[in-house]
């Protein structure tokens, strides 16, 4: 199962990739010039690999199968079509900035690129990959969340109980649900920021009530992170019962009908 990377691991990672991203720099600043395309790919995707690495700690390890599926078949695929591309002619790369590396004759699979294509594409199937993974544990987590609620009766119900036993999650919560495996603190800090302008603006439908009652509504508030009506409103939409009257002409005889309306009633 997913579970978060060892500190020394993380740390030690990050390191590294921060090493990468300097040396880099100084590949494309410096008058050497046959290291600049491997430069390149290390200055600008080494930072871009340490989102991913943070992002996607809690599983690496639990879903590395994803991973390695998601990137070797259209890596590879690539490197592979480059290879073609260079020995019909279709483009050619400037020998100046190349280590000159290759394995295969003629020069047809230069290490430098092969990198190049490797690593972008490693960068966005891991970000694909993680978010798979952590949808599942998430999905994984609601379920079991879920069905820990009782449900409620219907005199619950119509007394200003829980509307719903489940709230249907935004892909603001997966992100959420991510950076709080990656940065537990921080995103502690945006989650109670969002919780409170969650709270401060609760949505408020309003359902026409029949014709018997003319120009009565019936209006149920509820908050994004709160499943169950607060006791005022409840208590507050009991006592705002209407009463309604309506005089109907039956063979020219006029009577009055009063109808009381039950709270929470849909008509």
């Amino acid at each position: 199962p997913p579970a978060p990377m060892p500190r020394y691991v993380r740390i030690g990672g990050n390191a590294a990739l921060a090493a990468l991203t300097a040396g880099g720099v100084s590949a494309l600043l410096g008058d050497v010039d046959n290291v600049k395309c491997v430069g390149l790919v290390a200055a600008f995707f080494a930072p871009v690999l340490a989102i991913v690495f943070n992002l996607g700690s809690r599983y690496w390890r639990s879903h590395w199968k994803l991973f390695i599926a998601g990137w070797a078949p259209p890596g590879f695929w690539t490197v592979a079509i480059d290879c073609v591309g260079q020995q019909q002619g279709v483009w050619t790369f400037p020998p100046r900035y190349l280590t000159g590396i290759a394995t295969l004759p003629d020069g047809l699979l230069k290490l430098d690129i092969a990198a190049v294509y490797l690593v972008s594409t490693f960068a966005v199937t891991a970000t694909g990959a993680i978010i798979a993974a952590a949808g599942e544990e998430f999905a994984a987590e609601r379920a079991a969340s879920v069905t820990e609620l009782q449900p409620l009766s219907v005199g619950e119900l119509m007394a200003g109980g829980r509307v719903s036993a489940e709230e249907e999650a935004s892909l603001l919560d997966l992100g959420l649900f991510i950076f709080r495996g990656a940065w537990p603190s921080g995103a502690s800090i945006v989650e109670r920021a969002i919780g409170l302008c969650r709270e401060e603006q609760p949505t408020c439908t309003a359902t026409p009530a029949p014709e018997v009652a003319i120009g009565a509504t019936s209006c149920e508030c509820t908050t994004s992170k709160i499943a169950t009506r607060a006791p005022s409103v409840a208590s507050s939409t009991r006592s705002a019962a209407m009463k309604v009257t309506e005089s109907v002409s039956v063979s020219g005889i006029e009577r009055t009908q009063g109808i009381q309306a039950p709270q929470g009633s849909n008509r």
